[in-house]
């Protein structure tokens, strides 16, 4: 439903495209929002990543069976504020 197939011509495979929807904000500073469910591609458009790189990162995710992962905001939330708690460590280290 948040993507729709498109086509660059006569011999073009398919690609898909994102569907307007996807580029919404997610505000995640009220209770509620951390609580949403968000699909692939939500998670995606927040992080302004491919959806194939969301999951090379190893955000944790619900698998609901065949290319069905969902993400709960909160633990998105979680996983970057690692990242960057992580990220603000090593650059202390190599700083001095």
């Amino acid at each position: 439903m948040g993507t729709r197939p498109c086509t660059d011509g006569s011999n073009a495979r398919l690609r898909w495209e994102s569907a307007p929807r996807m580029a919404k904000v997610i505000p995640l500073e009220s209770r509620d929002s951390l609580q949403e469910v968000l699909t692939l591609q939500e998670v995606a458009a927040w992080l302004k990543v491919k959806p194939r790189q969301v999951l090379r990162l190893g955000i944790p995710c619900l698998d609901l069976g065949h290319r069905t992962k969902r993400f709960l905001a909160q633990d998105v939330r979680g996983w970057l504020e690692r990242r960057v708690n992580s990220a603000r460590v090593r650059a202390r280290r190599t700083s001095g």
